[in-house]
């Protein structure tokens, strides 16, 4: 069974906080060639420092995944690459690996290296491909040609760090696999119900942004330069937008450290923080602020490493903050008048100017 043919399969139910999920055999997703015998594994592509990089034999390898159903909400729980061929029995943990994006890639290192060489840059079209939202998996060709050079994978519930464990023959190792999501791991969310419509106040929303949002994602992923240049040209209206709807989407999906600890940080905490004041949302300023000031340490750092392990070391009262934040947010959530989407549909209703084609 491939990945599609499980999704299509599994009945849109609700996703219920604490639940057991339904857990998949190895779905099939692709093929990819490593011809250099070189496999990186990591959140972070193209940075050889970070994640697994591991040699392997030269040859053709078969991408899967497992999925955890809960409900309607489906989740990959597990990555496999493995030597086309093989008959592995699971070996020795290798390391942890993270991400900040809620994305795990597999790759063989010196293929993209070596099609980025003189003035073929190939890094920041991988980067552009993957930027933004995308289904459970993605898969990265280079131009016309037919070979996968790339996979990445939504890790889980998020970001985080995730244990990577070697697959093995007789002949050595042939494969690694990552886990996401351990087996019989309830349901964390909130309980939610299946294909739940947009409010009109989101619609609208959504509308003012859509043609803005994937140049802006891109730049967002890139960091903090190219973030502020994309945003340059908007409205403050727009600008504050686009920034409070990446921190609902960040935050429906518990990544407030994704926000604090961002590469396009200070700009993009600032940029949510005077979107709040511009649209009259003043306990959701003071809050943020708050939390803010007390992980002020932590907001700007420019290493993908040190930004996952300066997280794991706040202080007693930034988590506290943290914790507060997060259970005032959950709260505001369930008050029509406290909704985000609310604020910023009353303020696009009363500005149209700063939304109008152009602006």
């Amino acid at each position: 069974m491939n990945l599609e043919t499980f999704l299509e399969e599994t009945p849109k139910t609700t996703a219920q906080k604490g639940s057991a999920a339904v857990d998949s055999e190895w779905l099939d997703v692709c093929d990819i060639k490593v011809p250099f015998g070189e496999v990186h594994v990591t959140g972070y592509i193209a940075d050889e420092k970070e994640g697994l990089l591991t040699k392997m034999p030269v040859g053709h390898y078969s991408a899967s995944v497992k999925a955890a159903a809960y409900g309607w909400d489906v989740r990959v729980s597990r990555l496999r690459i493995l030597k086309q061929g093989s008959a592995p029995l699971i070996g020795e943990k290798l390391c942890d690996i993270g991400t900040d994006s809620a994305t795990i890639g597999a790759y063989d290192f010196k293929n993209l290296s070596a099609n980025s060489t003189g003035d073929r840059d190939v890094i920041p079209q991988v980067s552009k491909s993957l930027a933004g939202q995308f289904g459970l998996t993605k898969v990265v060709r280079l131009g016309d040609s037919p070979d996968i050079v790339l996979l990445a994978v939504n890790s889980g519930f998020g970001d985080g760090t995730f244990p990577v464990y070697e697959l093995c023959d007789e002949s050595g190792r042939v494969g690694v696999e990552v886990v996401f999501i351990e087996p019989g791991q309830p349901y964390p969310l909130d309980t939610t119900e299946p294909d739940s419509e947009l409010s009109e106040d989101e619609e609208l929303h959504i509308k003012v942004i859509r043609k803005m949002w994937p140049n802006a994602q891109v730049a967002l992923n890139q960091g903090e330069d190219e973030l502020r240049a994309s945003l340059q040209s908007e409205s403050p209206g727009r600008r504050a937008a686009f920034a409070l709807r990446f921190f609902m989407n960040a935050i429906e999906r518990g990544w407030l450290r994704l926000i604090l600890t961002h590469k396009s940080n200070p700009f993009l905490v600032d940029e949510i923080l005077s979107g709040f004041q511009l649209i009259g949302a003043d306990e959701y300023a003071e809050r943020f602020r708050n939390v803010c000031t007390q992980c002020k340490n932590i907001i700007g750092i420019r290493d993908n490493g040190e930004r996952l392990q300066s997280w794991k070391k706040l202080t007693p009262d930034a988590r506290e903050e943290v914790t507060k934040f997060n259970a005032w947010l959950e709260e505001a959530g369930k008050d029509p008048k406290q909704k985000i989407e609310g604020y910023v549909a009353r303020y696009i209703r009363s500005h149209p100017q700063e939304f109008q084609d152009g602006n």
